[in-house]
């Protein structure tokens, strides 16, 4: 699964901690939300 569908630049930027709000915002919105839904609502205990 590719979690990453924008550029590659943003993506490093993003993951080394060195983009913009605009930069990281992009990546986010990208990124799928039903990975992060469902373990929102995991019950790991």
């Amino acid at each position: 699964m590719n979690m990453f569908n924008g550029l590659p630049k943003n993506v490093i930027k993003f993951l080394s901690n060195k983009s913009n709000l605009f930069q990281d915002l992009s990546v986010i919105l990208k990124m799928p939300k039903w990975i992060f839904i469902k373990a929102l609502f995991k019950n790991d205990k």
